[in-house]
Order: structure tokens, then sequence, then C-alpha cells
């Protein structure tokens, strides 16, 4: 297996290092304004003593720029899917004043 011999390598400069923050390198360089981000992150696991096993906690941040986050929770794949449905809906809609989260909480009985 031909591996790269060291983190940052890069096949185009002989030196082995590859330009990371390419202003540095090249001043002229022009740095546009971020867009607007936002983070979902979706962690799953099972539980073992239930029937429907099936459990996740999906952390919500409509605006990467702001510190508001919500946490939803899911028991079934329905539910976790309606879930990240509803937070790209909210991130794709036109921003606006709210508090940045969306937030739908699904319990056992919901399918």
């Amino acid at each position: 297996m031909n591996r790269p011999p060291t983190c940052g390598y890069s096949s185009r400069r002989r030196s082995g290092n590859a330009r990371v923050t390419g202003t540095v390198h090249r001043p002229t360089m022009n740095t546009a304004t971020p867009d607007r981000s936002g983070v979902l992150i979706l962690r799953l696991w099972i539980e073992a003593n239930h029937a429907k096993g099936l459990r996740a906690r999906i952390t919500q941040m409509l605006d990467t720029a702001r510190t508001e986050q919500s946490v939803a929770v899911a028991a079934s794949a329905n539910d976790i899917c309606a879930i990240v449905k509803d937070w790209v809906d909210a991130f794709a809609a036109p921003s606006s004043d709210g508090d940045g989260s969306v937030t739908r909480v699904a319990d056992d009985h919901e399918s």
C-alpha cells in the first residue's frame, strides 16, 4: 500500500507539506464571508432490554454563529427521519430572529 509519509502530505509539492491556510502563504487571496451553517448530531444506540431497542439523541443547531441548540429523542427510524426532515426544512427556510431551535420529541407509541 502506498501511503503518504506524513500528515499534510501533498503529491503536488516536493517538500511534503500541504498548504492548509492559503491566506498565510498567499496574502492576496480573498476570504469570503462564511455562509450560514448548521449542525445536526445524530447519536444512535440499541438498548437490549427493550423490544424495540433503537434509540436516538439528536442535537440540533440551526446556526453555528449562535449558541442556541436543542435536543430531540426518538425510538423509531420513522421518528428519527421526521426529526431530521424538520431540521433540514427549518435550516433551508429563510433565517428568522427565532431562538434557532427545532425540537420534536417522539415517544415509543409513535411510528
